[in-house]
């Protein structure tokens, strides 16, 4: 493994079993983004650029089969790994799309072994170009100074409050 934190998307629409698996892969060094369903997942593997993709199949949104077919239009160099309850993967699942399974049953030091294997399979997610990163560093950055532009713009459309003073003294310009 390298010298950087590899990052993992973990996606699963169980919240306890989500975090469980978040704590157990940073144990292991890993850096480990979560998401709570399949299209959270989607949103979050376009917004982080992830090293491996762990996910549960049976999902209400969409099954982990689906999800990652359209990982992989997005970007085919990122493995996908299937997480999931059976002991095997579903037949209607797409093979092509899923680089390994895994049985939640499995101890977790197997599952860190398959995604280490599957890290030095992929090489090329582990040296992403340094531009690209620059890119999603520069969009976060612009995304929090739109936002504040944002909130001091609103800040400043606010009219002020009246005082609650009492008036004491009228001033010498107003004719009554």
């Amino acid at each position: 493994m390298d010298e950087r934190q590899r990052e993992i998307l973990c996606i699963d629409d169980d919240f306890q079993s989500l975090q469980v698996r978040r704590i157990l892969l940073e144990t292991y060094g890993f850096n480990v983004i979560t998401a709570e369903g399949a299209k959270a997942g989607l949103r979050a593997f376009r917004r982080h650029d992830v090293d491996l993709v762990v996910m549960d199949y049976h999902m209400p949104e969409m099954n982990g089969g689906e999800v990652a077919q359209q990982m992989k239009h997005l970007r085919p160099q990122v493995p996908v790994m299937i997480l999931s309850a059976l002991p095997w993967l579903p037949e209607n699942a797409s093979r092509e799309c899923i680089d390994d399974f895994v049985c939640k049953g499995e101890p977790t030091a197997a599952l860190v072994r398959k995604i280490e294997a599957q890290l030095a399979a992929h090489p090329q997610t582990a040296r992403r170009p340094k531009l690209l990163a620059g890119v999603a560093l520069a969009g976060r950055l612009l995304g929090i100074a739109a936002e504040g532009v944002r909130g001091a713009f609103v800040r400043a459309r606010k009219p002020a409050l009246p005082s609650k003073r009492p008036v004491t003294q009228i001033p010498a310009r107003i004719q009554l």
